[in-house]
Order: structure tokens, then sequence, then C-alpha cells
């Protein structure tokens, strides 16, 4: 998932590999598409064991630069290393805030999984503690009359919930067992720089 709008990286160019025009899939050992026909690929070909760079841009059009880290020739996982936007903000535990290139803010994992989710990029406010992440947006910023909506990132599932409506956030807190933030500030104010 895109770190800074939630849409899906359909596909990540890879270097550092075999160099052989070969398509890899997250945790299967043998190559899942010849890409060039007229290449002869030998047929036991492996991924190199560590980390190789990626490259991937999502259906928004944000880049996004990661690496696939490789063991026993499987690509096991993938760690978000930056966006379009520069690097990330540290939040707690693997939660990084973005500043997209519009000047608006996101936040995701830097080691996606099954279950993480992304906060847009839209944040209007952010709090945080050691058991939670706190970001809320407008759900229309031209129009004072809209409510504010929340997002409720839960640090040790690694999961994002939201978005929740403006009158619920206690009660989502508090059903999963997460302490509120004490202080909120405007992202901004946290010294991301671009």
């Amino acid at each position: 998932m895109c770190p800074l709008c939630g849409a899906g990286i359909p596909e990540w160019e890879g270097y550092g590999g075999p160099g052989a025009f070969l398509a890899f899939r997250q945790g299967e050992a043998a190559p899942v598409e010849r890409r060039l026909a007229s290449q002869e690929a030998p047929e036991d070909v492996t991924l190199p064991a560590g980390r190789l760079p990626l490259f991937g841009r999502c259906a928004q059009q944000h880049s996004t630069m990661a690496e696939a880290v490789v063991s026993e020739g499987v690509w096991r996982h993938t760690e978000i290393v930056d966006t379009e936007g520069g690097d990330g903000l540290p939040l707690v535990g693997p939660w990084v805030m973005w500043r997209a290139t519009n000047g608006r803010f996101g936040v995701s994992t830097l080691a996606p999984t099954a279950a993480q989710g992304v906060v847009p990029a839209s944040i209007t406010a952010i709090g945080f503690n050691e058991s939670c992440i706190l970001a809320t947006r407008r759900t229309d910023t031209r129009d004072p009359a809209f409510e504010d909506e929340w997002f409720l990132v839960d640090v040790g599932e690694i999961q994002v919930v939201g978005p929740v409506p403006d009158g619920e956030v206690a009660e989502a807190l508090s059903e999963r067992g997460l302490t509120e933030p004490a202080i909120m500030k405007l992202p901004e104010d946290l010294g991301l720089r671009r």
C-alpha cells in the first residue's frame, strides 16, 4: 500500500537481483513470470540474500522507495524507505509520518504487514503515545460545518482503524484498550523536514 494515500502499489521495480527480467512475488522462491520473452533465463534463478532496492508507484502516482528483505532466496517482506515527499518522521514503534509533495501529511509503517493500514495524506492534527497514534482530518476542508473524522493507529497490532466519526473516538479507543494521547499537534509543528 502507498504510505501516502493507501492506494495499492501493483508492482515494484527491483534493482540488484538476478538481472534476468524476471518477476518475483513476495513469499515465493521461484520467479512467477519472465518479462522479456527473448531473454534466456536459467532455471535455478533465485534472489540474493539481503536487501534489494525497490521503486513503486501507486494509482495516484505517488513514488515510493522500499527494500525487499530476502533470505534463503525468498522475498520475505517489504520495508518502506522513502516517499516522493522525503524522509519520514518517526512517531512510535514502526510508524512514520510522511509529507506528500502537495504539503499534506500521512502516516504508515516502515514494515507493512497484512493487517497494516495507512492514514491518508490529509491529516490536520496528530497525537501519539506508546499505545496509539490519533490523527484527525476534516471531511471537507472548505466547509466548517463538516465534522472531523479520526484515524486510530494501534501501535502494538500494527493496524489503522478508521475513519471513525467525531463522536465515537473515545469509545473506539476504549474498545481496543488504547490510551488517548495527552496532546494533539499540527503535523507541521512536529518538525518534519521536506
